[in-house]
Formats: C-alpha cells, sequence, structure tokens
C-alpha cells in the first residue's frame, strides 16, 4: 500500500511548470481584492465601514514572501521553516528534509485511512508544505527507498486532544490533567 510515484512525480511536474504564474496571479488577484475592499468601505457609513474592516483579514498582513517573483522560494522556506540560504546545496539539503518529511505524511495519511495508523508517535514537523517543484527535485533525486513506520503502541484519547488542543483549552480536560497544557 503505497503512493504511485512515477504518477505522483508527473502530476508535480505539471504543477511545477505554472507554479510560479499561479502564486504570481494569486498575490496580483489578493492586491485587486484589497483595492476593491477599500473602494467598498468608502462608501459606507462609518459605522459600516468600521464593522467591514474589521471583518475582512485579507489586508490585515503584510505579503514579505511576495510568491511567484524571483527568489520567493528563499524567502518562504526563512519565514516558514527557518532555512537559511548559506549554500545551494546547503539549501537543498534542507528543504529536502522538508519534502522527505512531506511525502512520509503523505503515506502515513493513506495507510491511516486504509489500514489505520501505521504508527501512532509520527508527526510533520513543518507547519507549511513544501513548494511543488521541490518536491519534484526530491522525487528526482531519491530512489524508491519504502517509507517504513517502526511499530508504536497508541495513546491515550486524553493524549491525543493534549496534542492537538491548544493551551487555552485546558478546561476541557480532567481537572488532573489541566495543569499538563498549562504549566
Amino acid at each position: 500500500l503505497d503512493i504511485n510515484y512515477d504518477f505522483f512525480y508527473e502530476f508535480l511536474t505539471e504543477i511545477a511548470h505554472v507554479e510560479n504564474e499561479v502564486l504570481a496571479q494569486q498575490a496580483i488577484q489578493r492586491e485587486k481584492n484589497i483595492r476593491r475592499q477599500l473602494e467598498k468601505v468608502k462608501r459606507l457609513s462609518p459605522y459600516e465601514a468600521e464593522k467591514e474592516r474589521n471583518n475582512y483579514v485579507e489586508d490585515k498582513y503584510v505579503d514579505d514572501i511576495l510568491p511567484g517573483t524571483p527568489g520567493w522560494r528563499v524567502r518562504y522556506y526563512a519565514e516558514h521553516v527557518n532555512i537559511r540560504y548559506v549554500t545551494a546545496e546547503m539549501f537543498q539539503s534542507d528543504i529536502f528534509k522538508v519534502c522527505k518529511n512531506y511525502i512520509e505524511g503523505m503515506v502515513w495519511v493513506l495507510r491511516y485511512y486504509l489500514k489505520g495508523p501505521p504508527n501512532w508517535d509520527w508527526l510533520y514537523y513543518y507547519k507549511v508544505a513544501p513548494s511543488a517543484q521541490d518536491l519534484r527535485d526530491f522525487l528526482n533525486s531519491t530512489d524508491d527507498q519504502p517509507i517504513t513506520f517502526q511499530p508504536s503502541e497508541p495513546v491515550s484519547p486524553y493524549v491525543q486532544l493534549m496534542s492537538i488542543l491548544p493551551p487555552d483549552s485546558a478546561k476541557l480536560l480532567p481537572e488532573t490533567l489541566r495543569h499538563l497544557m498549562t504549566d
């Protein structure tokens, strides 16, 4: 039970060909949306304008990554994965670690839904996915080593909850466990 890597590689190759263009178009669309929203707010009453500004989120962050522009991947990985560009070889090696962990996650999810959790301890270490270009390059550079997971024991439902809930949700746990979320 595994991913069809040949098909996945071809799929990623197609996405990688258009990735920069699609990301650049999304950035342009975001700017259009923000301008449209600003024009809309100008036509509203002060109360409605303030309400609209508070509810609109697309303009609440500055996009320093500028996806689709030259160097966006370096900025993306620096911002979201804390990978700094020192040399091309080191940068690619660090990105490939992200890619490997991401592919492991795909295999984990596939096996989870088809056979149950292949390992109770596995986790994805990053908050974002690698780019399609990097996943394609990773698959192109590795041999077809099967992904294996070491057997592990299930964790209790409380441990599962504490693994995914934010600390301010501690009140949802039995009183004896709450301090583990906040201490």
